[in-house]
């Protein structure tokens, strides 16, 4: 297990120029077009405390001081090693495969938090509007891997995971560059002290519980800290899913699992430069 406290960890906070000039120092952040403020900032800045009371403030009017954030890991080549499971966050693409007549069977699906549906047939997506990347996600959070992805995983004789045609809508034809990754397992442990809700420097809130289910099957919206899992669900298999769901039920947008890979499927993304992963250390504990 990679100690905790080693990784550099920046958070980017995208806030209306008018809140930041409100709350933040001239030198706080980058003007993005004058209409939009970058922060880059780490959870010891003195910085966050104004940035944990403005985001209180604005939540007690129904709004926001941040409109969007992300978060950055950076590991050392030790931690990467010594690492004993990852998080693969594929790149996200704009569409869903419920739009092109991908069936789902609903009643199967969680009735407090819309966890769980069933994918019925086969899925079907533009295929002309996948971008040239190795691993895509869905809105949905359909699995869309590459040809290189089947061909890299088969030869290594990679577990968990099998390889579902993917319909292209332009031409009712299976496509041949690309696949949908199907993963086997789904009950490996998302434990404590993962945190996780709606954002960085946010009060548990009702907002909060908002995102949450109360048969346990939504942890909340958004992973924020590393990942900790339970090493009695860390199976063998290369690939496997989380047994609770991440996110929410909106329109095209589902609830989706986490994905965690072992650290032979990291050496071939690696070692095969595929595309379109964001890899981060998991903690086994």
């Amino acid at each position: 297990m990679t100690p905790r406290g080693m990784v550099r960890e920046t958070f980017d906070l995208r806030i209306p120029e008018g809140k930041a000039s409100e709350w933040l120092s001239p030198n706080d952040g980058t003007s993005l077009g004058g209409s939009v403020r970058k922060l880059l900032v780490r959870r010891d800045e003195p910085v966050v405390d104004v940035v944990r009371e403005a985001q209180r403030h604005y939540r007690s009017l129904g709004s926001a001081f941040y409109l969007a954030w992300s978060v950055f890991r950076k590991y050392s080549k030790a931690e990467l090693a010594n690492a004993a499971a990852f998080m693969l966050k594929p790149h996200p693409v704009e569409m869903a495969g419920e739009e092109y007549g991908t069936t789902y069977d609903e009643y199967v699906s969680c009735p407090l938090c819309g966890t769980g549906a069933l994918q019925t047939s086969p899925l079907t997506l533009a295929c002309r509007r996948l971008p040239r990347k190795d691993f895509c996600r869905s809105l949905g959070w359909e699995l869309i891997v590459s040809a290189r992805v089947v061909r890299a995983f088969v030869d290594a004789g990679v577990t968990g995971v099998e390889f579902a045609p993917i319909i292209c809508s332009e031409t009712g034809v299976a496509s041949e560059n690309w696949r949908q990754l199907v993963v086997s397992r789904h009950d490996v442990h998302i434990a404590s002290p993962t945190e996780v809700g709606i954002g960085p420097f946010e009060e548990v809130s009702a907002l909060t519980e908002k995102y949450e289910c109360a048969r346990g099957h939504l942890l909340g919206l958004n992973i924020i800290s590393e990942a900790s899992i339970d090493r009695n669900t860390w199976g063998d298999e290369d690939i496997a899913f989380s047994d609770q769901f991440i996110g929410i039920r909106r329109g095209l947008i589902r609830p989706h699992r986490v994905l965690f890979i072992s650290p032979k499927v990291r050496a071939i993304i690696a070692n095969e430069n595929l595309t379109g992963t964001g890899l981060e250390v998991v903690h086994v504990v």
